[in-house]
């Protein structure tokens, strides 16, 4: 029953699927055919060496991949026998919790599946305030990140963290709850101190089958490598698509393989059968340039050469209106995707295609975008300029006013001001205010009539210079913030407040878009454009891929740039694979949207578009964030560009300022990858 599909194979994939004897790694390369591989191994096991579907375990990254495997094989299979049983990692531990329970007759901890307000109690009763839903996302990332690179208190090394971690633990045992990164732990423990629970279990098990690989974290591998003893383990993966650094997932596990797994081969898939031949050639040619990793010589198999192309608009929001005409010409059986590095680009998208009636799908219906406090914070300004009496608008921003004004006076101002009151004019009632704030106060009285009496684009631009929102911004930036991050965000609302006529359409508009993205687009059956994010688009594949927001200091982030400088290149490496993950998701075509300006002011856009599109020139290829070596002066970053001048860190942590054009005259830069 197996022949079939295994004539199909190439070389590679031949030597992979029929292989029996080795633990294997197998590096996939996108478009490779790794699920067929799998499928055909299976049926080579099951078919041609007599082994039982159940003596095989067979494990993959999600719930949705799992069901997937399991319709593929019977697809391919349909009058077979036996059928294989796919299940995430999650789901085996759960299994082992559960029978653990009930040979020894004891009670197992409840899932915990919905954390975010046990987070926000616990931290509202350690810090004594509410945190954003923003932030609450923040420390439930951290927490799982904790446990899956499986950090000590030592490693982690942050007090405040530290105890919400404790509280944390405590609530989950006082409560009888295991969240899914307890589920690993726990089965771990129970299978190391019950070799009758392991024998139960795992004791039929000969082969296991583990897709995705790249994904899994320490903790998981750990699991993996345990129940893998005196088993076959074939480890499906790419360690160049390994984009989940997040969530504690890192390529080194992979290359460790043969360190771990005894009798190991590892094996490679480099044909693409995906994408036409040019982005075959720029993405292999892109990626080379990380080091943690296998050498791998990707090659195109399609004889589509395919397009790679970059546009550049004068203004941003030129690139919406080209997206739309874009919608409106495409055919019904093509695929279209537009991916961008964060959440919030897709926002001012939406408000565009919105307007033009067209349908879309998102990949998450969650935007932390309109939580966000520069969002806001945005509307808290624009609501008091709208009525100076709104109390609850003046106590969220009153500290970013430059007012000098304590927590306890703006609370006894609330108390004694009367109903309807100008707020401005109840804080001059206030005893103990020094002459400048009292002149300043009156200042702001006059700023904030005047903003509410703008439209949309120009109360923002005058609350960020006039109002000294811009300077609270800067200030961010000073104790750590992302400040390119924050710009980015303000160049969404920007986009939106543009398309409005009067604040309260502006409003109005923002709680439509936050609706409209909650419930996942519009989609009335006629192949809608996706919108997504790099992360949730891996797997998928489009006719056609468009990347937006390919700005500096966003992708890749100014933090991972920073890193990079300093010798550590773990930030940088994955932010250059989730490029090469975008990437390689277009079968027929990739676009580049860049942009000159927004709404007026020059953006500046990443250094992995000349890396990936190789464009010659070395003068325009200097761009900041690009790694170089000077003849004189060694390796260095590119940290600033500004007309002929280049400013760059080497290696002493020194700044120079260097001509561009000199250098490139006296060939004294030489770019690195």
């Amino acid at each position: 029953m197996s022949e079939a599909i295994l004539a199909t194979l190439n070389k590679q994939q031949l030597a992979a699927a029929t292989d029996d004897t080795h633990n294997i790694l197998l590096l996939a390369v996108p478009g490779s055919g790794k699920t067929t591989v799998i499928m055909a191994r299976l049926a080579f096991l099951c078919f041609e060496r007599g082994v039982q579907m159940h003596e095989t375990l067979n494990l993959t990254f999600s719930t949705s991949s799992a069901r997937d495997m399991e319709q593929r094989f019977n697809q391919l299979f349909p009058s077979a026998q036996q059928l294989p049983h796919f299940q995430t990692i999650h789901s085996l531990a759960f299994g082992v919790i559960n029978t653990y329970g009930s040979i020894f007759k004891r009670p197992v901890f409840k899932v915990l599946s919905h954390n975010a307000s046990i987070i926000s109690r616990l931290a509202r009763e350690i810090w004594g305030e509410y945190k954003s839903e923003e932030e609450i996302e923040g420390y439930l990332q951290q927490l799982s990140r904790a446990e899956n690179l499986m950090l000590t208190a030592e490693q982690i090394a942050d007090g405040d963290f530290l105890k919400l971690q404790a509280a944390y633990k405590g609530y989950k045992i006082q409560e009888g709850l295991m969240d899914f990164d307890d589920m690993l732990k726990y089965a771990e423990q129970l299978l190391l101190k019950y070799p009758q629970l392991y024998q139960k279990i795992l004791g039929k098990i000969r082969y296991i089958q583990v897709d995705e690989a790249q994904d899994t974290s320490l903790l998981q591998h750990r699991l993996l490598q345990l129940i893998a003893q005196n088993k076959r383990m074939f480890m499906v993966g790419d360690e160049d698509q390994s984009i989940y650094g997040f969530r504690g997932a890192e390529p080194k596990y992979l290359l460790e393989f043969e360190k771990i797994y005894p009798n190991s081969l590892i094996l490679f898939l480099e044909i693409n059968y995906r994408s036409g031949t040019v982005l075959v050639e720029k993405s292999s040619s892109f990626i080379k340039q990380n080091q943690s990793r296998k050498p791998k010589n990707m090659q195109g198999f399609s004889e589509r050469v395919g397009i790679v192309q970059e546009l550049v608009f004068t203004e941003l929001s030129e690139q919406y209106s080209y997206l739309c005409q874009e919608l409106m010409r495409k055919s019904e059986h093509c695929t279209m995707a537009v991916l961008y590095r964060n959440n919030e680009s897709a926002v001012p998208l939406v408000n565009a295609l919105l307007e033009q009636g067209l349908d879309f799908t998102l990949r998450e219906h969650k935007n932390s975008f309109f939580q966000h406090f520069l969002v806001q914070d945005t509307l808290a300004f624009l609501r008091l300029g709208q009525d100076s009496s709104d109390g609850n608008a003046f106590q969220n921003i009153y500290y970013k006013l430059r007012i000098g004004l304590k927590k306890i006076q703006v609370e006894n101002m609330e108390d004694s001001r009367k109903a309807g009151e100008n707020v401005f004019d109840a804080l001059k009632h206030l005893p103990e205010l020094e002459p400048w704030q009292k002149k300043q106060i009156n200042k702001l009285k006059r700023d904030f009539m005047s903003l509410g009496q703008k439209k949309p684009l120009a109360a923002l631009s005058y609350l960020e210079h006039q109002l000294g929102y811009g300077e609270h911004l800067s200030y961010l930036k000073e104790h750590g913030y992302w400040y390119e991050g924050l710009h980015h965000k303000l160049n969404c609302l920007r986009s939106i407040a543009a398309s409005c006529c009067t604040i309260e359409a502006f409003q109005g508009r923002l709680k439509l878009l936050e609706d409209t993205i909650a419930t996942g687009g519009i989609n009335r059956g006629l192949n809608p454009v996706v919108l997504s994010t790099v992360h949730s688009a891996k797997g998928l594949e489009f006719d056609q891929v468009y990347l937006l927001d390919l700005l500096a200091g966003v992708f890749p982030s100014s933090t991972s740039l920073e890193s990079l400088v300093l010798g550590d290149r773990q930030a940088y490496e994955e932010e250059v694979r989730l490029f090469y993950v975008a990437a390689t998701r277009a079968k027929e075509s990739l676009t580049i949207l860049t942009s000159v300006k927004a709404n007026g002011v020059e953006l500046e856009n990443s250094v992995f578009i000349q890396q990936f599109l190789g464009n010659s020139g070395l003068t325009g290829s200097l761009v900041r964030g690009m790694r170089v070596e000077h003849q004189k002066f060694g390796q260095g970053l590119i940290i600033r560009e500004e007309k002929d001048k280049l400013t760059v860190v080497f290696g002493n942590g020194k700044e120079k300022i260097l001509s561009k054009e000199w250098c490139v005259e006296k060939q004294l830069l030489k770019i690195l990858p």
